[in-house]
């Protein structure tokens, strides 16, 4: 069954910090949750051709606008030279995410790219999960550029110029001369620009390059973004799938970032929620979070603080604003049980090189329940899809061998799911919580 094209793209974690005037009810959550911090999502339309209803992060799809060396240009009017974006952003060949290396040769066949002009992937998909979140959400990330030099990062919104970091070195005075300069002047024409960003990509480094001669210049804030994980969609997704690169940017300075944002009319709905009360939301039915979206929240419930979430993407950091530690790309492996379906990721004993889906399309139908195969490894993969009683056999045998590595999410009817994993780690990420309690 032919497959859908694979397209690229990035997602935002956009992390603020949550205060006691920080209000649970714009959340829309019933619990607000241990952490003091959250995340911002969208709620896609229902009438969305592709996952409708889920709440994922701010992101979309890498456009060629995002390869224009016009940016290249933009950057060294600042200082900013092509050889300092490659240290800040390039990973080494050994670690290069699958993301990176496919997108670089998609990229090379681009008529605007030439061997003088030639845009690096990682800095590419930055300015696209940049754009993508000014798009949806009306925040853009930048830094003034002063006296030639990029200074301290700023959200710019409809209502003002605000800092990014706690240890910010812009005054009051500085940030309302910044906030005149760029916030006033673009503050009026913002949701203008936002449109026009909309619909045609091309439009947000016209926006930047606009700000020149404002006595400074604004440039994006790509250096504030940092990988966390990459993602690419299952094939039982047949019409669309999205190879996802996710890009954490930390913004410990703006608890009142939920006021500050819109959104856009792809979506329904924008959300600032704790982790762990976006997991337990999803359980109840009230919501559903997108696979990607629900793992890597229960990997963020591990951190309590802002601090912590923060030290632990530090520890991840090399040079520049890099990850020092591999990005895998994941592709999620959907089985169906006899009560749950069942998500595989790589490091789980039943997550196969051989996967395909049922002659109908569908996930492929395991002739057993969820707890069952906790003990099956790869090779009862056969049995366990032929018949119940093969599988039944099958099972038998599974219970006399020593606990296989488990990798995935249990849900009933996607809804009330549960994080079992005892792997551990060997590349700097952490392993989810499992709120709800299982093997994790």
């Amino acid at each position: 069954m032919a497959m859908g094209l694979v397209r690229k793209s990035s997602s935002l974690i956009l992390i603020s910090k949550c205060t006691a005037a920080f209000s649970p009810t714009y959340t829309h959550w019933k619990e607000v949750g241990p952490e003091d911090y959250a995340v911002t999502l969208l709620k896609r339309s229902s009438k969305s051709k592709f996952m409708p209803d889920a709440l994922v992060f701010p992101g979309g799809v890498h456009d060629v606008a995002d390869a224009d060396p016009a940016w290249l240009e933009l950057f060294s009017k600042c200082e900013v030279s092509s050889q300092k974006i490659n240290q800040l952003f390039r990973q080494p060949d050994a670690l290069r995410a699958g993301t990176y290396r496919s997108l670089a040769k998609q990229m090379e066949m681009l008529p605007n790219q030439t061997e003088d002009a030639m845009m690096l992937p990682e800095f590419s998909l930055r300015l696209t999960a940049l754009r993508e979140t000014f798009e949806e959400t009306g925040l853009l990330l930048a830094r003034p550029v002063v006296a030639g030099v990029p200074s301290d990062p700023i959200a710019l919104t409809e209502h003002g110029a605000y800092p990014i970091s706690m240890n910010s070195t812009l005054s009051n005075e500085e940030l309302m001369k910044t906030h005149t300069r760029y916030g006033a002047v673009m503050g009026e024409n913002l949701k203008g620009w936002r449109a026009a960003v909309n619909a045609e990509p091309a439009k947000f480094a016209e926006m930047f390059a606009s700000t020149r001669g404002m006595k400074g210049a604004l440039l994006p804030w790509v250096e504030g973004l940092v990988e966390w994980w990459a993602w690419l969609t299952p094939i039982t997704y047949l019409t669309a799938r999205y190879d996802t690169m996710f890009y954490t940017a930390l913004l410990p300075h703006l608890e009142l970032l939920p006021h500050m944002m819109s959104a856009c009319s792809e979506s329904s709905q924008l959300l600032v929620v704790r982790p762990s009360a976006a997991v337990q939301d999803h359980q109840c039915g009230s919501s559903w979070l997108a696979p990607p979206q629900l793992y890597e929240f229960g990997r963020l419930a591990r951190f309590r603080s802002l601090a912590e979430v923060a030290a632990h993407v530090a520890s991840r950091t090399g040079a520049g604003a890099r990850v020092a530690a591999a990005v895998h790309t994941w592709t999620p492996q959907v089985y169906k049980s006899l009560d749950s379906f069942i998500t595989t990721l790589p490091g789980d004993e039943l997550y196969d090189r051989n996967y395909t889906l049922d002659a109908d399309g569908s996930a492929p139908l395991l002739h057993c329940s969820s707890a069952d195969l906790r003990s099956a490894c790869a090779d009862d993969l056969p049995k366990l899809t032929r018949s119940p009683a093969d599988a039944q056999a099958a099972l038998r045998d599974a219970q006399r061998r020593p606990s296989v590595p488990l990798n995935r999410v249990e849900s009933n009817k996607r809804l009330h799911c549960s994080f079992v994993t005892n792997t551990n780690t060997d590349h700097g990420q952490v392993t989810p919580v499992d709120i709800c309690g299982s093997l994790s």
